[in-house]
């Protein structure tokens, strides 16, 4: 069984480069604070195979930061967006309407 590591560098020298259609494809979108964490897991790998420079990676982590930050405000700014996009419904924990 390989190690982490292992892996890692067998992932590199498989793959070869980034190619912004791989890129992409292994990324996804960004809508949710899940991508969010799964984009940021994916870079980790990436940074720590040698398929992305400290710098890119740092570049690529603080935007997927900045995305975040982006997120929780608009969350602020309308908590039932929050519900509805991040716990599936529009009501708060708890919440009794027949109260």
């Amino acid at each position: 069984m390989l190690t982490p590591e292992q892996a890692h560098r067998a992932e590199a020298a498989g793959k070869g480069r980034l190619t912004l259609a791989r890129v992409e494809t292994e990324l996804g979108p960004l809508a949710t604070i899940d991508d969010a964490m799964r984009r940021l897991d994916k870079l980790n790998v990436w940074i720590a195979s040698g398929l992305l420079t400290a710098n890119q990676g740092s570049a690529s982590v603080r935007a997927v930061q900045v995305w975040i930050r982006s997120y929780q405000s608009r969350c602020k700014e309308d908590p039932m967006r929050f519900y509805a996009e991040v716990l599936g419904t529009t009501e708060p924990a708890g919440y009794n309407r027949s109260l």
